[in-house]
Parts: C-alpha cells; structure tokens; sequence
C-alpha cells in the first residue's frame, strides 16, 4: 500500500507499523517516488518504524509492504516527535494519526493523507525488481 502524506509543520515525524499482523517494510518516498528517503524493515521486532526530519507543506509517499511475500493487517501511525527507545518497552505513542486496514480497505482518519498508487517498489527481497519497476515506468 502506498499512502501520500503532506507534512503539516517542519519537525521530525515518526512512522512506525506497530501492531502489525506480519514481518512489515516501510519506505518513505519523495513526492514523485524517484528517490527512497527513509527505509527500515525490523526497528522493533518484526515491526518497522523510521523517522524523518520534514518541511512544512511537503509531500511523501508513505510505504507499507511486507518482507518477501509477507502480507495481512497492519497499523499505520505517524507522529510528531522521535521514536521511543528499542529498550524502553514502548510499542507505539498515541499521539498520531493512525490508520488500519488490510491491502484495498483502508480508512483515512486524517486529511493530510490521501491513498495513492505508487508502483516503484514491490519487496524487500532483492533491489532488481525495484530496477526492472524504474525501467518500465520509464518506458511508459
């Protein structure tokens, strides 16, 4: 799933696949999914989480997908501030937005988040498919 995101303040955000049902990846993207700003696959577990310092009024895409054929439910949520300590026994903060669905049934709770389709990525498993997707998409 790839959301688009727009930056509500300069600051750094943190955006975490806390309480998820499978092994995730979460991958923040510029505006245009040319470049990968941010990645991270296992910050906690088998949960992913990043963080990114961002300008007010930019816009990214937002990642979500599953080591190699991994896939199921998941729990997005963003928000203000740096990530808790790996040690601190701390899954998540409840001070974000979050958003929860399975692939095709998501429900955006904040308007600063919109769906979109984004098809620069596919896996964790290997960064060819990620090249053959870049070739294609520039033959288009």
């Amino acid at each position: 799933m790839v959301y688009t995101w727009t930056a509500p303040s300069s600051d750094i955000y943190s955006f975490d696949l806390y309480g998820s049902a499978f092994d995730t990846g979460l991958y923040i993207l510029d505006a245009s999914c040319a470049a990968e700003l941010q990645c991270n696959d296992d910050y906690n577990g088998y949960q992913s989480a990043l963080s990114l310092n961002v300008a007010a009024g930019s816009t990214y895409q937002i990642v979500v997908d599953g080591f190699d054929s991994d896939e199921g439910n998941y729990v997005l949520s963003i928000y203000r501030g740096g990530l808790p300590s790996r040690d601190s026994g701390a899954a998540s903060r409840d001070t974000g937005d979050r958003f929860q669905g399975p692939a095709g049934d998501v429900s955006t709770i904040a308007a600063s988040i919109v769906f979109a389709v984004c098809f620069l990525l596919t896996t964790l498993r290997t960064g060819r498919r990620r090249e053959e997707e870049e070739r294609r998409t520039s033959e288009l």
